[in-house]
């Protein structure tokens, strides 16, 4: 009897998880209906990082639309409270190792932003007006 492996073929979401002790707002793909704000990570047990509300379903598109994450994107944030940080990168994301069908994790932090896919694992970061590339081998690779 021959073993059947189901694979996934639905796109996956793009998940922002706010790292900070601050309350920030957020913008993806410079689309204004998709600022949003995300509340500061907890200051009691279990520490669970808050995320993002909207909805990102991953694409593979240079130029995705509303509540789209394709391979080409666009994230600013800034805190609402005392730190007042504002971050600004670009996600680039290679579509081959990272199809769309498995999702992607961005978690922000106060100076920096950290990329990773439950597929491998592998943590991808840059800074304020970096460019990270989601990509074996990249140089922004941890």
């Amino acid at each position: 009897m021959a073993e059947e492996t189901l694979e996934a073929t639905t796109a996956a979401q793009a998940v922002f998880y706010n790292m900070t002790g601050e309350d920030v707002q957020m913008q993806v793909n410079n689309q204004f209906s998709t600022q949003e704000t995300v509340s500061a990570i907890p200051t009691a047990s279990p520490y669970t990082p808050n995320h993002n509300a909207n909805t990102y379903t991953r694409v593979n598109l240079s130029q995705p639309q509303v509540n789209q994450f394709g391979t080409v994107n666009t994230l600013i944030y800034e805190a609402l409270g005392g730190l007042g940080f504002t971050v600004q990168v670009t996600i680039n994301v290679d579509g081959t190792t990272y199809p769309v069908t498995g999702p992607l994790l961005v978690f922000m932090f106060s100076t920096a932003v950290v990329v990773v896919s439950p597929i491998d694992s592998n943590p991808y970061m840059g800074h304020s007006g970096d460019t990270i590339q989601v990509k074996p081998g990249a140089s922004d690779s941890l």
